[in-house]
């Protein structure tokens, strides 16, 4: 029986869902396939999740892709990719020229101010079911407007690509959830596989700062008093270091870049929390690792988290911690058995050795012919 994602999503008011991958050639766009069979079968009454009917009809689902998806031959390898299949009604974001490949009838909505080398980016619904193709949407700005303009044309459900990077639209505040495609690309054996996603997972699954009141309450004051702290260096883009005294220093982001955040003039070696807002990676790590006091390192949100495995374990060895400025849930992990060269894993054993690794978070077979 499938994981019924699309009610999952709405009943925690999860509207506007991006599909990463946990590789390249992981199976986003049959991940994507996936919840719009779910969306178009669902017939629920978003505002209540009360009604159910069958036949024609479903919830409005919205498509846009950060990069180019939708095309027939992998720009790589040149095999096959999986059509992004759409139903009649559906609402869609692309670039003219890309619109103009599509097979399936449409009516143009609206051109949106946003140039590319395909044409301007066009909102269109579609009046029969059909291919698409998905491009033209290259800046997280964008994602944000084209998302605006599709729940402003009718949108229950968005659905975002992140083609161009695999985590590029991963992004609390542009998107609610995040789908992880996952394929045998990480590994020859269902245990390799899980054990390649496990990290990802766990970065996900990081606390945030002094989160939710609920969750505050039960950890120590100063991290409320820290995040209030750094609030204001955040809004700026800057490095921030945070004392139990109070003391709060900011650093512009950009004066890390030749030098490790430890070395920065005037470091307080009393630092308690330091929040990054860009990327955290093994050399961030390393330079804070030798830090003299238990030190909490924020990343601004799951998908600015780089640093591998093995770094990351050092950093927990080393007796500190990670935390999110902003969490994204998990909705799913989309299993893909197949990989890209034609030959496939077991998928009962892929799903059970991801299942044991994912938590609460369901995993699915995306390649299951019924959602």
């Amino acid at each position: 029986m499938s994981v019924d994602l699309v009610g999952r999503a709405l009943m925690r008011g999860w509207r506007r869902i991006a599909f990463i991958g946990a590789s390249k050639h992981a199976g986003k766009t049959t991940a994507v396939n996936f919840v719009i069979r779910q969306a178009q079968a669902a017939g629920r009454d978003p505002a209540t999740l009360e009604e159910r009917h069958t036949g024609a009809g479903g919830l409005t689902v919205g498509l846009c892709s950060i990069g180019l998806d939708g095309e027939r031959l992998d720009t790589v390898l040149g095999v096959p990719k999986p059509d992004i299949v759409v139903p009649a009604g559906a609402l869609v974001a692309s670039a003219e020229e890309a619109l103009a490949q599509s097979d399936a009838p449409l009516e143009w909505l609206e051109v949106l101010p946003i140039g590319s080398p395909l044409g301007d980016v066009a909102i269109v619904r579609v009046l029969e079911p059909g291919r698409v193709m998905l491009a033209g949407v290259r800046q997280r700005v964008h994602v944000r407007l084209v998302l605006d303009r599709l729940t402003a044309h009718g949108a229950q459900l968005c659905l975002v690509d992140g083609a161009f990077d695999r985590a590029a639209a991963a992004i609390p505040g542009l998107v609610d959830a995040a789908v992880l495609a996952v394929s045998p690309v990480l590994g020859r054996t269902p245990a390799l596989v899980a054990e390649a996603v496990a990290p990802m997972v766990a970065r996900f699954a990081l606390p945030a700062l002094a989160g939710e009141a609920a969750e505050a309450e039960a950890r120590e004051a100063w991290e409320a008093a820290a995040r209030a702290a750094l609030t204001g260096v955040r809004d700026r883009g800057e490095i921030g270091a945070w004392c139990l005294n109070g003391e709060t220093r900011g650093y512009p982001a950009r004066a890390a870049m030749h030098r490790l955040i430890s070395a920065l003039p005037g470091w307080p070696a009393g630092a308690r929390v330091v929040y990054v807002p860009g990327a955290v990676t093994d050399r961030l790590l390393e330079g804070l690792r030798g830090h003299p006091a238990p030190l909490y390192l924020v990343a601004d949100h799951p998908a600015h988290l780089f640093a591998t495995t093995r770094a990351v374990a050092a950093w927990y060895a080393a007796g500190h911690a990670l935390r999110v400025w902003t969490p994204l849930p998990l909705l799913a992990i989309a299993a893909n058995p197949h990989h890209i060269l034609g030959w496939d894993l077991p998928r009962a054993a892929l799903i059970e050795a991801l299942q044991a690794v994912a938590g609460d978070v369901p995993v699915i077979d995306a390649c299951a012919e019924e959602a």
